[in-house]
Order: structure tokens, then C-alpha cells, then sequence
């Protein structure tokens, strides 16, 4: 899932992403196949502000002894919110 957040200038929404959880794992393998999380970009689709922005997500890989056994698709299908920054006027 990836979170809301406050215009700021960006795209960037990697900070907003939660990883999530693998789903599928064989049960012995739980504890030898992990998300690899130092490839992974996520971008809304432009920088503005608007309700139930696209966000791309890339880079998902696999880390652990059992990793080579399995393959994992990035997850798609997320939105996310970008809010107007407010401003004050000053004198």
C-alpha cells in the first residue's frame, strides 16, 4: 500500500510504500525467502496535487537461501493522495 501524503514537489513515493508480505511462500521456506527492498522505486504518476494518483511500483526482488526458487511480480493497482500544501500570508 502506499500512503497520502502533502504536496512537497516530488513524485517520489518511496517513502510512502509498505513493503506488504509475500504470498505463496511454501511453509518450510518462510523463513528463507524475504522481500530485497534495494531496488525498489515507487513514483506517483506526476508530481500535483489530486485524489487517487497512480503509483508505480518497481524493483520488488528476493534476498534468502530459497529466493532462487521463486520469482515476484511488483504490485500494481496502487493510488495514493497528494493534498494541497497550505500556505500562509505573512504581513
Amino acid at each position: 500500500s502506499v500512503a497520502n501524503r502533502v504536496y512537497d514537489g516530488t513524485a517520489d513515493a518511496l517513502d510512502l510504500l509498505t513493503l506488504g508480505t509475500l504470498v505463496g511462500v511454501v511453509a518450510d521456506d518462510i523463513a528463507d525467502v524475504t522481500i530485497d527492498e534495494t531496488g525498489i522505486l515507487a513514483e506517483f504518476a506526476d508530481k500535483n496535487a489530486g485524489n487517487g494518483k497512480p503509483v508505480t511500483v518497481s524493483g520488488y526482488g528476493l534476498s534468502g537461501d530459497e529466493a532462487s526458487n521463486y520469482t515476484v511480480k511488483d504490485p500494481t493497482g496502487l493510488t495514493a493522495t497528494i493534498t494541497p500544501k497550505e500556505l500562509t500570508v505573512d504581513g
